[in-house]
């Protein structure tokens, strides 16, 4: 008998899978029925893997350790980008000089580095007729992903209104906005019903899932895809869709799909009054479905492009883009937040406030991605914010200095960056939000001692006798071991990075100070001169010097080459808990048991400052980063 062979299963494009969440692969498509060996290559664009449980949803079992490898595609270098503009095989523009491609991306920094993804390179070649003309475009605004979208879009409906044309001989005045209605509604409609594809010939679906089964029999599509309504079939020549086994429609690509749902959103702001903008905007939280981060990202650029057509219009330059409609989507985003506050939402079903929470949440979260200052909206009304009901928002970098956010729900926000300086949270409910902490690490030992270097990339945690380097992984918020530190006898104290993160000093109740190679794990110096334990370590911020504080009530300064003792300084009375050089290196900051701070000048071993005001120990001294302010504690 043939011994059986493992598959290897391709699954392209994870993101564009239908339905309102992503399934456990290795289950809906009973993997685990196959020989052992078998594994699952899976494609996915990066801004859908938002967390770490996405994992869970591609790996075999709930234990991760060993199953699922990662890589990510790098972006095309400057040279790459045009090497494959400058072969002719790679784009259908024959008529197109290299150097026209070249000169324009040069010209535009911020297409350069759009196109540096494959696709959008593509994107950018069958776009470039449109986006050469700059009619649109004539502004100093930089190019964002979906005004390239937008031009590639209006070339697609310009040559399908050409072919329609020619094939009948006959004007068709507005056909593009036709092409762009339909489009944009049909979109929609399978955003809504949360699919991918929309089948339309019952009788040869075969396997087909049984929710698209269920659609089909109640032909909710004949608007889109009737073959008896010359205008529908007319309309539908200008969609970029494709047929999919005979039996289906897709868009061309799901980032298509994704462009018209956001135009759909975006001019719902213009025309959508009350109930009706709620509703649309209300339907789903943005920051909650898996779906939408790509949609999300074309609103804000419609709006940041919006913005700098506002002040294109006050300097007299022509508009970035133009828009069917002047301050209206602002306003409308303001007034579905306003529409959340406490006193306009009581005595609502849990249903309808759901909906109208996600309304103000999905507005507030792309007035910020688009950078809307929402402190100056506060300022010009200070009790706007009080009582808002966002939850889930995304308010990462908001600034949000001194604004009234009391009886505001803020529940499971993301608010990573966020500036909130004097705002007032009286009774606001933050349960559950995210300021973007790293994940706790847990060692086996107490820890004593650590210190991040100078890029945030390395990290030396002292526990017992040892030093454990770790370094920060490609994975978001997972740090992985490295060298293990082992010379101290007693309980390290105190470890510290050098500027050039080559070195580490540590420091240690053995009465010793120890300087690492970080790269060999080796003490390249053993520095011994203190009579009782040493607490702290410090470098010089040329790196040519090392302070060590001690329970000996002295601050010893070492040459960090030599390993030589420069100078001894001595007036604490008692233990010595926290040494720190200033950013200039001409002084050093001590702080004691003894409750006082001092300052010392680092050449001649002066305490010329002794700061007093503590009434218990002083364990911890830094200097702010211009020098002109310390801070104990």
């Amino acid at each position: 008998k043939e011994p059986q062979r493992p598959f290897a299963f391709i699954f392209d494009g994870y993101d564009e899978l239908a339905g309102g969440g992503y399934p456990r692969l290795w289950d809906a498509n009973r993997l685990s029925d196959f020989p052992a060996g078998t594994k699952a290559i899976i494609t996915c664009r990066p801004e859908y893997l938002a967390g770490q449980d996405y994992k869970v949803f591609m790996s075999p079992t709930k234990s991760l350790s060993g199953q699922l490898a990662e890589c990510f595609v790098s972006p095309f270098a400057r040279e790459q980008i045009f090497a494959y503009l400058r072969n002719p095989q790679e784009r259908d523009d024959t008529e197109t000089d290299t150097e026209e491609y070249e000169d324009f991306l040069k010209a535009n920094p911020a297409l350069l580095e759009l196109v540096s993804t494959p696709f959008l390179l593509k994107i950018f070649v069958a776009a470039f007729p449109h986006l050469k003309k700059k009619t649109n475009f004539e502004s100093d605004a930089p190019f964002t992903r979906g005004d390239l979208y937008h031009a590639f879009i209006e070339e697609w409906f310009c040559k399908e209104e050409m072919k329609l044309v020619n094939s009948t001989a006959r004007a068709m005045p507005e056909l593009k906005q036709t092409f762009a209605e339909f489009s944009q509604s049909l979109a929609f409609a399978m955003f809504k019903e949360r699919i991918n594809q929309v089948v339309v010939d019952e009788g040869r679906q075969g396997q087909q899932q049984q929710r698209q089964r269920h659609l089909a029999e109640r032909n909710p599509w004949e608007n889109w895809f009737s073959n008896s309504d010359s205008e529908v079939v007319r309309a539908r020549r200008g969609c970029p869709l494709r047929v999919v086994g005979g039996t289906s429609y897709s868009f061309v690509h799901q980032s298509f799909l994704e462009y018209f749902v956001a135009e759909e959103f975006w001019e719902m702001l213009g025309r959508g009054e009350g109930e009706e903008l709620v509703d649309v905007w209300g339907a789903r939280c943005f920051m909650m479905d898996p779906k939408m981060p790509a949609v999300v990202s074309f609103l804000v650029d419609r709006l940041a492009g919006f913005s700098a057509q506002e002040r294109h219009e006050e300097t007299g330059a022509k508009r970035h883009r133009l828009d069917p409609f002047e301050r209206r989507p602002r306003e409308s985003l303001l007034q579905l937040i306003e529409g959340s506050k406490l006193e306009s939402t009581r005595g609502l079903s849990y249903e309808r406030l759901r909906v109208i929470q996600n309304a103000a949440s999905n507005a507030v979260t792309v007035l910020n991605k688009a950078r809307f200052p929402l402190s100056v909206k506060a300022n010009a009304d200070p009790t706007f914010f009080r009582g808002v009901q966002v939850p889930y928002a995304d308010l990462s970098m908001a600034q949000l200095w001194g604004v009234d956010l009391a009886d505001a729900d803020l529940s499971n926000c993301f608010l990573a960056g966020v500036k909130l300086s004097g705002a007032n949270l009286t009774k606001c409910n933050m349960a559950g939000v995210n300021f973007a902490q790293w994940p706790t690490l847990v060692f086996e030992s107490p820890v004593l001692a650590l210190s991040v270097d100078a890029g945030g990339q390395q990290m030396a945690v002292a526990t017992g006798r040892e030093i454990q380097i770790l370094s920060k992984s490609a994975e978001e918020g997972a740090w992985l071991r490295g060298l293990l530190l082992e010379g101290h006898t007693c309980p390290v104290s105190g470890v510290a990075w050098s500027r050039d993160d080559s070195q580490i000093v540590s420091c240690s109740a053995d009465k010793t100070v120890r300087v690492w190679d970080v790269k060999t794990g080796d003490a390249s110096q053993v520095l011994r001169g203190h009579t009782k334990a040493v607490t702290c370590v410090a470098w010089s911020p040329d790196g040519k010097q090392i302070v060590s504080g001690s329970e000996d009530k002295t601050l010893l300064v070492w040459d960090a080459l030599s390993g030589n003792l420069s100078r001894a300084f001595k007036g604490h009375t008692k233990s010595v808990t926290s040494v720190a050089w200033s950013p200039k290196g001409s002084e050093i900051l001590s702080g004691s048991e003894d409750k006082t701070v001092r300052v010392w000048d680092a050449k001649t071993g002066n305490a010329y400052l002794v700061l007093q005001g503590h009434t218990a120990h002083v364990s911890s001294v830094a200097w702010s980063p211009n020098g002109s302010q310390i801070a104990s504690g």
